[in-house]
């Protein structure tokens, strides 16, 4: 995970035609000091290659509680593409996970599995991509104000704090889509 609590990950998968599963796993501890996390916002896209006779699935499980929002979206089965391996079925998912409380020092995990269905016949050709992980929770900072003001073509940016706890620096970015950001 980098950080500013977000990350990449991707993996494809086709399971033998006599069952199976394989997974990702994503663990992880929080390191910020003096933060707590106290939930996670996910985005992924199931892609399915091939078509096949079983029912191919990919499904998600967090291993540190919490309440999973959006928890019917947590197993994909993508359509039926022609068979064709240059026809991807693309299935997106977004979920949020609340009610966490993990400290500094504290472990978790996100795992995704292909796993084959029911049916007769292969098993698709299954894929997951485009996974984007952002943390929620405090910061080791206490932010009292902020204010920008419109000045010349340009805008001043100002912000007070009441505390700060290993703080070293703060950096200002921006986004156009609120997912990808750069430093100003």
């Amino acid at each position: 995970m980098n950080q500013d609590g977000t990350g990449e990950l991707a993996i494809g998968s086709k399971i033998a035609a006599g069952g199976g599963i394989q997974t990702l796993t994503f663990s992880a501890v929080n390191s910020i000091p003096a933060g707590t996390i106290s939930g996670f916002d996910i985005s992924w896209d199931a892609e399915q290659y091939s078509q096949g006779g079983r029912a191919t699935t990919l499904d998600f499980s967090f291993s540190a509680g919490g309440t999973i929002n959006g928890a019917t979206l947590t197993t994909a089965t993508p359509g039926t593409p022609n068979g064709n391996l240059g026809s991807v079925i693309i299935t997106n998912r977004s979920i949020s996970i609340t009610g966490l409380n993990l400290i500094n020092g504290s472990s978790f995990s996100f795992s995704w599995t292909i796993a084959t269905g029911s049916g007769l016949g292969d098993n698709c050709h299954m894929g997951l991509d485009n996974v984007s992980i952002t943390a929620n929770g405090t910061l080791p900072i206490e932010l009292t104000g902020i204010q920008a003001i419109y000045r010349q073509k340009t805008v001043l940016l100002s912000w007070r704090t009441a505390t700060e706890t290993d703080n070293a620096y703060f950096s200002v970015e921006r986004s156009a889509d609120g997912r990808s950001f750069s430093e100003i």
